[in-house]
């Protein structure tokens, strides 16, 4: 640890010659030394795991505060350097761009998925139509049978009219013989008491 703060401060003494931020380096260096002996007060005071959060949470911001110093102690040529790739990286992504036959093939392939969903629409269409047409032929074949049932019913009913119609003649012409026998036998009973 000793010797880090020895190499930051030499880099930070030849920063102060280079460039005009001293100010700024010594608030650094500064709030480092603090955090530094706060941690070791806090090392000896707190135990368990307490220790080691408080401790992994010092050792985060220990990377944290070297990496921005090291940020504030790099030349302006490096900073420009370290932005430059940064933007050379941003470039090499913008001039990745298809070709026209990537294009094309993109679009062929669309238009495949398009009339394999237009089939299948159609063959969907298809079965419905199958199916109402089926249903529509049952629901006539359903409605000829239930015609013809009623037909049937009228032409028994007609017959069985027809046969109760001929019994009740028949029953009649049976009662009017009764009666013309009744008659003819009561009327020659008659002419036989006159003729005595």
């Amino acid at each position: 640890m000793g010797i880090l703060i020895i190499r930051i401060k030499t880099k930070l003494r030849a920063v102060k010659k280079s460039s005009g931020i001293e100010i700024l380096v010594e608030e650094i260096v500064a709030l480092k030394e603090t955090a530094h002996t706060e941690m070791k007060e806090d090392d000896q005071s707190v135990k368990g795991n307490f220790l080691f959060t408080l401790w992994s949470e010092a050792e985060k911001e220990k990377a944290k505060t070297t990496d921005m110093r090291l940020k504030v102690l790099e030349k302006v040529s490096e900073t420009m350097k370290r932005h430059s790739n940064e933007n050379d990286q941003e470039k090499v992504k913008k001039r990745e761009r298809r070709s026209g036959s990537e294009t094309m093939l993109f679009l062929f392939k669309k238009e495949e998925n398009d009339q394999e969903l237009k089939l299948e629409e159609l063959k969907l269409k298809k079965e419905q139509q199958d199916l109402d047409a089926k249903r529509l032929q049952a629901s006539i074949d359903q409605q000829r049978q239930f015609q013809q049932q009623q037909s049937e019913m009228m032409r028994l009913m007609q017959e069985q009219q027809q046969q109760q119609q001929q019994q009740l003649l028949a029953s009649q012409q049976l009662m009017l013989k009764q009666q013309q026998d009744q008659t003819k036998a009561v009327m020659s009973l008659l002419d036989k008491l006159v003729n005595k």
